[in-house]
């Protein structure tokens, strides 16, 4: 799952969720934390909005999946 997957890509960050933060708001104080990160951090906020609470048809899900998974490996990858 995407989710997770970026939870576990948070956490290797050093940010682990806090009771009642919401992703966007882990994801912003990921961004303070690590600066030089924080224009992929704040576009994988985005998708998540989008792939959670948008009404999208397949091939928009599946672009926005993909920019998640894009994001996902730039931020893996050593800054």
């Amino acid at each position: 799952q995407p989710l997770e997957q970026s939870l576990r890509l948070l956490a290797d960050l050093g940010v682990t969720p806090m009771p009642g933060e919401t992703f966007s708001e882990l994801c912003q104080r990921a961004a303070t934390a690590h600066p030089d990160r924080s224009r992929l951090l704040s576009a994988m906020a985005h998708h998540h909005q989008v792939l959670t609470h948008a009404s999208l048809n397949s091939h928009q899900r599946r672009e926005h999946l993909r920019e998640w998974w894009r994001i996902q490996r730039e931020l893996g990858s050593p800054s």
